[in-house]
């Protein structure tokens, strides 16, 4: 049994060593980019969202909670649909350009089934009502390419007939209806014989159908809603109405139309006899306003936001709900210096001890708060006892702040920028600042005077060796190198030819001689060169490629096993070593810049969390959060919280096997008297109150302990240091 001491200070983030056992807590935090479609589960209260981040999220709308989170993809999620079995889903991903996936997985334990590459960007995604069938529908003559639920593609049609922008099997799938627009003609298929049975002409020419019932569908024009008749063809109801943006069916059959774009609307419908009867005109500017995707669902209407968030209203109650809301702080960047580890955000850069990460023996952690004046994205970099600073985004002017590391004093600052900064090198002789798209400026360390300005345009990344500087760039009719290398004392810049046409990171491998480049290739294929160079000549060889552009792929490097260590196309960290290519362990965020320092990966990712590795196993170790409250969380792999008040516990879930309950939520970490009980360890609070000080002693086995935990019905539910 090994044991583990951290120290906390309360003036800020406490860092601690966790277990590296499997994660069974979601974190309540929205997606971090637009969501764009939704879907509901067809038998259970759950809502499932796609988001531009490639995060796949599941709620439990009876508790307003998330209860999955899969990071699927690096890439946009467009689509997607829940299996009617609801144990599946499909999405859409956009890959970039014209390039487009078909994926499925299982959404309880994240396994992906299938994943096909799709010829152009489809116009709908759906399952059959047994899950036989995914159909898809193209922009193309060939417009209907219908799926099996494996992902295999079924040629249903020797040839096209036209445009299909609505389709629906019957429910027993023996028939399909497709709906061509250009011609309002609806087509009958026997799905057995893929022949057609009948043919149908609408008497009105309808955008965006939905199917209303098995012999009744609903659309628009631009003057009407109108109900149309699939037998006849005929109109069988219609009211007038314009400005249509969106048509919801509930299963009571109610219909919901969104109009108005300014100060949108819910309208509410209901059949009766051959006549739409308007029931209800309720003003929701708030949520349609900024709603990207809607769904309908047991009389609550649930909007996909622009900002990542859901929101639901109650048909029932006039009632508004955020299911989740933005309360975390991005960590905009982290670096690793003499066992410390400095993350930056807004408004502070928070400072901990890094020796006890992946330890397995007794250590001490404290932690330390820098406040920052910007309230604006911030970048940092860090050598000797200098700490720089600086901001990265409007509208504050740019400037680089230089903080003592000992005393936290402001030692000096600069403010004589044309851009904002893209990157700030330091060593002992020279401070570099790469001003975007203009210029690099070199800084004496003890004056902050100028003595070398060099023509910075297009540069995106630097690398320093002694008296020399490379510079990755792109590539331009005026200045056809991706390379450069500067001589630093006198600014003469050369270009190294190369088979890049961009280079957007660089790590240097000084002892080797070596440089390494991440970037795009001549013929647009995403690549990492070796680069060995000897005065001025260079010589290069191909690490990596892949087929996918991830311009927020990084690179690392580890100078004492030569190992490079990727994220470009991955949703996870890739080693790279001699021929070797091993994936780190998967967590549910999007890992995007990486940092190592003494066998530990970090991780910055999409959604502002840092994850942590051990790079020798490639296991996961935990992810921080911090929030714009001050608070923070940790999360362990095995569920293990560690939070810095009771206000965070309603922030994550912990999960089990079945349908989670607010029952399940309280099986989980309980506190009495100072004491944290779980049935794997137990964690000890002593506070010393001159200091402000926590004590913290676990006490952990090797394997987690499964099942259900131990429950005190008297003491309160989460891991809280108050």
């Amino acid at each position: 049994m090994k044991r583990i001491m951290c120290i906390f200070f309360i003036l800020g983030f406490c860092g601690l060593t966790l277990p590296g056992f499997h994660s069974s807590v979601v974190v309540q935090t929205p997606h971090s980019d637009t969501i764009l479609d939704i879907d509901g589960h067809p038998s259970m209260p759950l809502l499932f969202s796609a988001g531009a981040d490639g995060c796949v999220l599941v709620y439990d709308t009876e508790r307003n909670l998330v209860i999955r989170r899969l990071q699927v993809s690096p890439y946009s999620l467009e689509r997607i649909a829940v299996h009617p079995d609801g144990e599946e889903i499909a999405v859409l991903v956009h890959t970039g350009d014209d390039a487009y996936l078909l994926e499925g997985y299982e959404w309880r334990s994240g396994k992906r089934l299938f994943s096909r590459r799709l010829q152009e960007r489809p116009l709908s995604l759906s399952y059959s009502p047994k899950g036989t069938y995914i159909g898809l529908t193209f922009p193309t003559w060939r417009s209907f390419s219908p799926y099996s639920s494996k992902g295999t593609p079924i040629s249903f049609f020797s040839q096209g007939f036209g445009i299909v922008s609505f389709f629906f099997f019957s429910s027993t799938e023996s028939t399909l209806v497709t709906y061509t627009p250009a011609s309002s003609l609806l087509i009958y298929w026997d799905t057995k014989t893929r022949r057609e049975k009948a043919r149908v002409s609408l008497q009105e020419k309808v955008e965006d159908p939905v199917l209303y019932s098995p012999r009744l569908l609903v659309g628009k024009t631009q003057e009407r809603l109108v109900v149309l008749d699939m037998v006849t063809g005929k109109v069988f109801a219609d009211v007038p109405l314009r400005e249509i943006r969106d048509i919801l069916v509930d299963p009571e059959k109610e219909i919901v139309v969104v109009q108005g774009s300014s100060f949108p609307s819910l309208i509410r419908y209901r059949l009766q006899g051959q006549s739409l009867v308007e029931e209800e005109r309720i003003p929701l500017a708030g949520i349609l306003s900024s709603a990207v995707s809607l769904a309908l669902k047991d009389g609550t209407l649930y909007a996909g936001m622009n900002d990542g968030s859901v929101r639901s209203f109650s048909m029932t109650t006039k009632s508004e709900t955020a299911i989740t809301t933005h309360l975390e702080t991005s960590i905009t960047d982290l670096a690793v210096h003499a066992d410390r580890i400095f993350c930056s955000t807004r408004d502070f850069v928070v400072e901990w001890d890094a020796a006890s990460i992946g330890s397995r023996t007794e250590q001490l952690v404290t932690s330390r708060r820098l406040a920052l004046p910007f309230q604006r994205n911030t970048a940092l970099s860090i050598a000797g006892d200098t700490l720089a600073v600086w901001t990265t985004a409007p509208p504050d002017p740019p400037v680089v702040m230089f903080y003592d590391l000992s005393s936290r004093s402001l030692k000096g600052q600069y403010r004589a920028l044309s851009t904002y900064p893209s990157g700030v090198l330091l060593d002992e002789e020279r401070i570099i600042i790469l001003e975007r798209n203009t210029s690099i400026r070199v800084l004496d360390p003890f004056t902050l005077g100028e003595t070398l300005r060099i023509p910075g345009n297009g540069i995106l990344d630097m690398a320093i060796s002694d008296e020399l500087l490379f510079a990755g760039r792109t590539q331009t009719s005026l200045t056809p190198y991706s390379l450069l290398k500067i001589d630093l004392l006198f600014g003469e810049t050369l270009p190294l030819e190369n088979r890049m046409s961009v280079i957007y990171r660089l790590v240097l491998d000084p002892s080797r001689n070596v440089l390494y480049g991440l970037g795009l290739t001549q013929d647009h294929v995403t690549a990492i060169e070796r680069f060995r160079i000897s005065g001025e000549r260079i010589s290069s060889s191909r690490v990596y490629t892949s087929t996918i552009f991830d311009p927020e792929g990084d690179i690392t490097f580890d100078p004492d096993t030569g190992s490079l260590y990727t994220t470009a196309g991955y949703t996870t960290p890739l080693l790279l070593s001699g021929s070797r290519r091993l994936l780190f362990e998967a967590t549910s965020h999007l890992p995007r810049r990486l940092f190592l320092s003494r066998g530990i990966l970090y991780a910055i990712n999409r959604d502002g969390s840092v994850s942590i590795w051990d790079a020798n196993t490639r296991s996961h170790l935990y992810d921080v959060l911090l929030f714009t409250d001050g608070e923070w969380l940790i999360e362990g792999r095995d569920g293990l919280l560690l939070s810095s008040s009771e206000r965070v516990k309603e922030r994550f879930l912990p999960l089990s096997d079945s349908r989670v309950t607010r029952e399940g939520f309280e099986t989980g970490v309980l506190r009495k008297e100072g004491q944290l009980h779980r049935a794997d360890r137990t964690v000890t609070l002593l506070r010393h109150d001159e200091l402000g000080l926590y004590l913290v002693r676990m006490l952990l086995v090797r394997t987690p302990v499964r099942g259900s935990l131990p429950v005190d019905e008297d003491h309160h539910v989460g891991v809280l240091l108050d």
